[in-house]
Parts: structure tokens; C-alpha cells; sequence
């Protein structure tokens, strides 16, 4: 299928940390996505390039921009490695697309650092 028909998906995955290391997880989960004809786009891929993240104004801006982006998804999916939880950018695109009026599918998956998908869990079970 052309991927100009593939459904949209919001990568979300810790950024703040070991930024090389996160950047790297998410580069390999939006490839992940590709494999499985998805469109994915991430944010934090993005604004940082260009905006400061250790500015909080210059955050909240990014954050914003790219939830304005991500609510055009068909799909959210929220990719984290075993043992970690929702971040704190993570939390507020959760209640963002929670409290949107259009419900995408959201999913909560587990890869390991190489963007192999591991497990996908309940939304009860993400903390």
C-alpha cells in the first residue's frame, strides 16, 4: 500500500534522560512503524532541533506545537523499554488525547532498545 494511506501514529517515548540513547530508541521504533505500514511521526524527533528543551517556555511551545501535530493521528502509541513508566511529556499527551473529543487508538508497547516489539499492554497495567 502507498504509505501516503497509512494510518497516521504519534510516537511517544521518553526524551529528557540520555537523550542519545532515547533519540536512538525512538529513530528505531518510528522505523518499527514504518515495517508495519504505519506513518509514524515523533515529536521530540523534531522540535528540539530547533527549540530549546531546558527552556521551559521553549518546551511547552515544542509540546504544544506537537500535540496540535499528533492530534491529526489515527493511532498513539506510547513506547517505553522494560522497567520504564510514562514521562512527564508522555503523562501530557496522554490526558491530551484522553480529554480530546476524537478518541484515536492508543497502545502501549514495550520494545527493546533496537525498536523490536516486545509487548503490548493494557492501559490499566502503564503507570
Amino acid at each position: 500500500m502507498d504509505p501516503v494511506y497509512w494510518p497516521r501514529v504519534a510516537i511517544e517515548s521518553p526524551y529528557r534522560g540520555d537523550r542519545r540513547l532515547n533519540d536512538e530508541f525512538a529513530r528505531n521504533v518510528c522505523r518499527y512503524a514504518v515495517r508495519q505500514e504505519r506513518n509514524p511521526y515523533a515529536m521530540h524527533l523534531f522540535f528540539p532541533q530547533f527549540l530549546d528543551d531546558e527552556n521551559d517556555e521553549q518546551r511547552a511551545m515544542g509540546i504544544g506545537c506537537g500535540l496540535a501535530w499528533t492530534d491529526l493521528a489515527q493511532e498513539i502509541w506510547f513506547c517505553l523499554r522494560p522497567g520504564e513508566h510514562l514521562s512527564g511529556g508522555m503523562r501530557v499527551a496522554l490526558d491530551q488525547h484522553t480529554r480530546a473529543d476524537r478518541h484515536p487508538r492508543m497502545r502501549y508497547l514495550y520494545f527493546d532498545q533496537d525498536g523490536e516489539l516486545l509487548e503490548e499492554v493494557e492501559r490499566d497495567r502503564m503507570s
